[in-house]
């Protein structure tokens, strides 16, 4: 995986039927869910990039306790990975 998502890999997110993605144009896949479709993509946009996420990274999934466990340690550094990463040579 693709910007620090590697610490997700194995690990169940918090999904409630969120959306999946479908290619587009200049599109980048940076995570999948288990049937293969696309969970998290990126595209450029102007001068800048838009990052879409369908899973909600920062709620602990059912499996992990649900709404009555702290959000999950790792939350934040993967928000973080996603919108401000490392350049091409450091991932």
């Amino acid at each position: 995986m693709k910007r620090g998502l590697g610490a997700l890999e194995g690990k169940y997110i918090y999904y409630s039927g969120g959306p999946c993605f479908q290619a587009g144009s200049l599109v980048t896949v940076l995570a999948r869910y288990n049937d293969d479709s696309a969970a998290i993509i990126s595209r450029p946009v102007g001068s800048g990039e838009v990052v879409l996420i369908g899973t909600h990274l920062e709620r602990p999934a059912p499996e992990d306790g649900g709404d009555n466990a702290p959000p999950p340690r790792h939350a934040g550094a993967l928000l973080k990975s996603l919108l401000f990463p490392e350049p091409a040579s450091k991932q």
